[in-house]
């Protein structure tokens, strides 16, 4: 079920995330900062991917769950207009719904600075993520996670 397997994922970054220690390295904090960036911004594809597939499952043939899967699997950078146009892909509703929710909050912003600190982190970018921007990136990838479920599958 793909509420256990994302609510796993959100749980496995808080867990991360709350065991950054006052005491640790600086260094050591750093890369772990960087890390959770990178993790939450994977965990965030594969929701998508996951929701997808429920999607796919619940309402369509095997065929129908098996392709959804297939093409969900392999993450992709999902600012919010990727989001959006991927909700697009299955009902315009839910892409103008994503849209609307996030740039009516600082969903949108989060989202997309998430995503450009992620592909920095991984051309070997040396940015520098305080623990409050951390702590909201990580309020903003659940948020943006149940909105996504909420669309989609009907439940938050």
């Amino acid at each position: 079920m793909s509420d256990v397997d994302i609510d796993r994922l959100i749980k496995q970054s808080k867990g991360y995330l709350d065991s950054i220690r006052a005491d640790m390295d600086p260094q050591v904090t750093t890369l772990v900062h960087r890390y959770i960036c990178v993790l939450l911004s994977a965990n965030i594809d594969q929701c998508i991917q996951l929701i997808f597939a429920e999607f796919a499952r619940a309402r369509g043939s095997d065929e129908i769950h098996r392709f959804v899967s297939r093409t969900y699997r392999r993450g992709t950078n999902y600012n919010a207009d990727k989001i959006v146009q991927e909700l697009n892909s299955f009902n315009p509703k839910w892409g103008e719904t994503f849209k609307d929710e996030t740039e009516r909050t600082d969903l949108k912003e989060k989202l997309d600075a998430l995503y450009g600190l992620r592909n920095s982190i991984s051309h070997g970018g040396q940015m520098s993520v305080s623990r409050p921007t951390l702590d909201g990136y990580f309020d903003a990838h659940q948020k943006i996670i149940r909105l996504i479920r909420s669309i989609v599958l009907g439940r938050a």
